[in-house]
C-alpha cells in the first residue's frame, strides 16, 4: 500500500454508529446497505458491520487500513446518559517498520475506553496499519430487559452528568470472547454473533463493576483532557529538545503515573514515543526539502552521534535518512 501525505479528517458528532458511517461516506465514499458499510478504494480499505442487542445496545466492528493518516474528531453530543464503550486493537505495521515495533504496537492497544461523549476527543490513526475497533453504544437509562442489573453501575460512574471517561486493559478472560465475536461478525453468523455480543457486553460490565469496587478504575475529566492537549503542544514547541517526562509531569502539576496513564489513554502512545515520532517527522520534512544535511539535522535534534540519529530515523520512518537527500 502506497502511503500518501496529508491526513483524512473525519469530523462528527458523537452518537450512534450511523453518525460515523455518514461521515465516512462523505470522506471515503463506498456503499451502505442494511447493517453493512464497505469502502474499498484508493483511499482506504474499510468495513463496518453493526447490530442491535436487547435494551437498544448497539454493537459494531470497524476494520480498516488507510493510505493516509486519519484524524478522527469526535464532538460532544447532547445526551450524557449515552455511553460509548470502545475496544481498539491495532494490526501489524507495514513491512518496512521494524518487527519489534510492530509487536510493541500490537501488544499495547488492547484497551477498553468508555465515556459519556460530553467533551471533544481527537484521535490520530497511522497510515498503513490495520485497525479493528469494537464499539458498544447504549443509553443506560433504557435498560429494562436483559441488562437492567447493569444500570446502577453506569449511573454511579457517570453521576453528575459532567464530562468523564474511563479506561482499563481488556481482561484476559474476555479476550477470547472478543476474538469469537469478531469471527462470527466477519462471517455474518448473526445468531452466534448476537449471543457472543451479549456475552462480551455482560462480561465487560462485570469487569467494570469489579474494578469500580476495587477502586482500580481510572477516570479522566475534561480538565485532565485539556491539560493533555497543553502537554502535546509543549512537546511540539520543544521538538528539537531532549525532554524529561518527570519534569513535564512536575511542570503541569501531575504525578508521573497519572501523566503516563492518561497520555497513553487519550493519544494511544507514550509521551516519549510521541515526542520521538514528531521529531523524526520534522527531520523527514527537513531532509526532503533538500536544504539540510543529515549531520545538520542530527545536531539540530541534539544527537552528537549521526549514526544513532540514523538508526532512530530508520526505526520510525522505515528508511535511512541518506535516502532522502536529493
Amino acid at each position: 500500500m502506497q502511503i500518501l501525505d496529508n491526513p483524512f479528517v473525519l469530523d462528527l458528532q458523537e452518537g450512534p454508529i450511523g453518525n460515523y458511517i455518514d461521515e465516512m461516506l462523505r470522506v471515503f465514499g463506498g456503499k451502505h446497505i442494511d447493517n453493512y458499510y464497505i469502502a474499498d478504494s484508493k483511499k482506504v480499505d474499510l468495513k463496518v458491520i453493526y447490530h442491535n442487542l436487547p435494551d437498544d445496545v448497539e454493537i459494531s466492528v470497524i476494520r480498516f487500513r488507510s493510505k493516509r493518516k486519519i484524524t478522527l474528531k469526535r464532538q460532544p453530543h447532547s445526551n450524557p446518559n449515552f455511553i460509548h464503550l470502545n475496544i481498539i486493537t491495532s494490526g501489524h505495521f507495514l513491512q518496512n517498520y521494524l518487527e519489534e515495533q510492530a509487536q510493541m504496537q500490537e501488544n499495547s492497544d488492547k484497551m477498553v475506553f468508555f465515556y459519556n461523549g460530553q467533551f471533544s476527543i481527537q484521535v490520530e490513526l497511522e497510515a498503513g496499519v490495520w485497525y479493528t475497533m469494537i464499539f458498544i453504544k447504549f443509553d443506560y437509562t433504557q435498560f429494562d430487559k436483559l441488562f437492567v442489573e447493569e444500570q446502577s453501575t453506569y449511573e454511579e460512574l457517570f453521576k453528575g452528568q459532567f464530562p468523564l471517561a474511563y479506561h482499563f486493559e481488556v481482561p484476559q478472560n474476555i479476550e477470547h470472547l472478543i476474538a469469537d465475536f469478531n469471527h462470527y461478525l466477519q462471517n455474518n453468523h448473526r445468531s452466534k454473533m448476537l449471543a457472543k455480543g451479549i456475552e462480551v457486553f455482560a462480561d465487560l460490565s462485570t469487569a467494570i463493576k469489579t474494578l469500580k469496587k476495587a477502586d482500580q478504575l481510572q477516570g479522566i475529566h475534561e480538565e485532565d483532557y485539556k491539560t493533555l492537549l497543553s502537554i502535546k503542544a509543549y512537546l511540539l514547541r520543544h521538538i528539537e529538545d531532549r525532554i524529561s517526562v518527570d519534569e513535564i509531569a512536575s511542570e503541569f502539576g501531575l504525578s508521573l503515573s497519572k501523566l503516563k496513564r492518561d497520555f497513553k489513554m487519550i493519544f494511544n502512545t507514550s509521551v516519549k514515543s510521541y515526542h520521538t515520532k514528531i521529531r523524526m517527522e520534522e527531520a523527514y520534512r527537513r531532509l526532503s526539502s533538500g536544504e539540510y544535511s543529515v549531520s545538520g539535522v542530527a545536531y539540530d535534534f541534539g544527537y552528537q552521534n549521526v549514526s544513532k540519529f540514523s538508526q532512530m530515523f530508520k526505526k520510525v520512518k522505515g528508511i535511512s535518512p541518506s535516502e532522502l537527500i536529493p
